[in-house]
């Protein structure tokens, strides 16, 4: 099978997709859009979502289904964002790592500031001041 992604479809189908996220008011394309799409370039609707992942222009579904938990599921990219808060840092590359990594890292910075809170405000100075002489209690 030939390769269809030149740098000229490549910008097409950039140009194309952005169109089309565009007329659905930023939101994901339904599995239908993103198979009309791909007649367009003679891909699959699978190989539109893995292009446009590939440019890093892919719009996920804000309706994630819950894990079995019964938790939101929470994707690698948004707990990279979620420890860059944390840290007051830039963590984008950090969703690269495991997500059991991710989330240990967080907890851990999470209670880091919990200890550095606690002592912070345990250690805050007296107003009275101290005396210049101090006795050993004898």
């Amino acid at each position: 099978m030939a390769n269809i992604w030149t740098e000229d479809t490549t910008a097409k189908f950039q140009t194309e997709y952005n169109k089309a996220i565009a007329d659905n008011n930023g939101e994901a394309l339904t599995d239908s859009q993103l198979t009309v799409l791909g007649e367009k370039f003679g891909v699959t609707k699978h190989s539109v979502r893995h292009k446009a992942s590939s440019l890093g222009i892919h719009v996920k579904r804000g309706d994630q289904p819950a894990a079995k938990s019964g938790k939101t599921t929470v994707n690698r990219d948004q707990l990279a964002d979620q420890l860059g808060d944390l840290l007051g840092i830039d963590c984008a590359s950090f969703a690269k790592c495991n997500k059991g990594e991710l989330e240990n890292a967080i907890a851990a910075v999470d209670s880091l500031q919990n200890v550095i809170q606690s002592y912070e405000e345990d250690n805050t100075p007296d107003i009275e001041q101290e005396d210049e002489n101090p006795t050993c209690g004898m």
